[in-house]
């Protein structure tokens, strides 16, 4: 009799211990994990330049995708990429363009939007053209 006693409280033990690990493992799983703070947006390039001003490329760059445009015309003096979808993990996208200029009061602008709000911008004013900017998801 007194083995079944021991018996009965070892089963019980056991039961309550494989409950208790059951439902701490169930709890701790289910805490609230923290969200991908990364999220799709929509990016897009421009590049704004005086009249006259020569565009000898402009280098985009995605992540560590990057995209060279050469041969830009002169007229319009805007030039735009096409819209893009762009996942913040990338980590950051970059913009760059080269150009002569045809006096000193010539201007090279590049823009980066990202849903339609303009987030970073640089000008380069003179004859050497040379304007970069970057925007950086994860500051």
């Amino acid at each position: 009799m007194n083995k079944s006693i021991l018996s009965g409280k070892f089963l019980a033990f056991s039961m309550a211990l494989v409950l208790s690990v059951s439902l701490f493992s169930t709890v701790t799983s289910c805490k609230d994990r923290e969200e991908d703070p990364n999220e799709s947006v929509n990016v897009q390039f421009q590049v704004k330049y005086s009249t006259g001003v020569n565009v000898d490329a402009i280098i985009t760059q995605v992540g560590t995708v990057q995209s060279t445009q050469f041969n830009i015309p002169s007229t319009p003096t805007t030039w735009n990429s096409e819209p893009q979808i762009v996942h913040t993990s990338k980590g950051a996208v970059h913009l760059s363009a080269i150009g002569d200029g045809v006096d000193s009061d010539s201007e090279l602008i590049v823009n980066i939007m990202i849903n339609g709000e303009m987030k970073a911008t640089d000008t380069a004013k003179g004859l050497n053209l040379l304007a970069e900017t970057v925007f950086d998801f994860k500051k």
